[in-house]
């Protein structure tokens, strides 16, 4: 297997990538702990939403949305 074939330069791709993007994040003064609750609230945040959407007719529904 040569250093130059398509896989290497994939995997030497991904890792700039990874690299630039720590980088940005590094640069925008964001910590891995900030990036984190930012995912995990986005789904709580997704999923409270979906419950709500059954109960659209109710005033609880309605409160939900609003």
């Amino acid at each position: 297997l040569s250093s130059s074939g398509p896989c290497h330069r994939v995997s030497r791709t991904i890792e700039k990538t990874i690299d630039d993007l720590n980088l940005a994040l590094r640069e925008l003064g964001q910590d891995i702990l900030d990036v984190s609750l930012f995912f995990v609230t986005i789904p709580y945040f997704v999923f409270f939403f979906l419950q709500c959407i059954p109960n659209r007719g109710s005033k609880k529904g309605m409160r939900c949305i609003l």
